[in-house]
């Protein structure tokens, strides 16, 4: 299982995309996966964070989801 990489590391990554790097070359300079870069970015763009989601707020989506669930079936 891979770790998770820090929050440091993650603001380098959006301010290079920020400077009007692309985000396949700020992939490629961080060696990162394109679609990894686009989502921090996106969730930046959206939230102003950089770091990575909380467990709370996912066990929270969870519950959420599986609520709905059950009121449909």
């Amino acid at each position: 299982m891979t770790s998770s990489l820090s929050g440091e590391f993650r603001g380098r990554v959006i301010a290079a995309i920020e400077d009007e790097v692309s985000t396949r070359e700020a992939a490629r300079r961080f060696r990162i996966g394109i679609s990894t870069a686009g989502a921090w970015y996106r969730r930046y763009s959206e939230t102003g964070e950089t770091q990575r989601a909380s467990r709370v707020r996912l066990t929270q989506n969870r519950e959420y989801l599986q609520g709905a669930r059950n009121r449909i079936s």
